[in-house]
């Protein structure tokens, strides 16, 4: 039994390692560039809703495809920085670059306010890691520690409040 399904780039379908081999994960691990109005998986053609790999946390935050799910903003700061936005069944992830991570550490040094933080992350956090629908998303982060949650109205603001940041 293979435990992981791959439709390269942009599905992969985890089971479960002992039988009766139940389903684990499905992923999207990379959306499409924002030129493309659809997208080919393996032979589905799906289209894109204007979903597309630049898009940031907050964007998304800001379409109308929540309906009434409670939704849960995490940021980690631990050994792989990532913020992510968590439903009841679906995890959206995003990290940052090396590079962006330096950014973001030399600016902290002066002391930002929390707003100001989280908008420069949000605007740092270029790595879009994935789309996974799992049992419980929330327990699915890696590490288990060191996550501060939002609501994505509390989120948004945070955001939303780019103060001049000191380069």
């Amino acid at each position: 039994m293979p435990l992981l399904w791959g439709y390269r780039p942009f599905l992969e379908i985890r089971f479960e390692s002992e039988p009766p081999y139940l389903l684990q994960t499905i992923k999207v691990p990379q959306l499409p560039p924002p030129d493309k109005k659809y997208i080919r998986i393996a032979r589905l053609r799906i289209a894109t809703d204007g979903f597309h790999d630049q898009m940031r946390l907050s964007d998304f935050l800001r379409r109308d495809i929540w309906g009434d799910d409670e939704i849960v903003v995490g940021s980690c700061a631990g050994w792989n920085p990532v913020v992510d936005i968590c439903t009841a069944n679906t995890r959206l992830v995003w990290s940052m670059s090396a590079g962006n991570e330096e950014i973001l550490s030399r600016e902290s040094e002066g002391g930002l306010s929390k707003a100001a933080y989280m908008a420069r992350r949000d605007q740092l956090s270029d790595g879009f890691f994935g789309i996974y629908s799992a049992l419980s998303p929330q327990l699915n982060r890696a590490p288990q520690d060191g996550w501060e949650n939002f609501s994505a109205d509390q989120y948004l603001a945070l955001a939303g409040n780019i103060e001049t940041v000191v380069k």
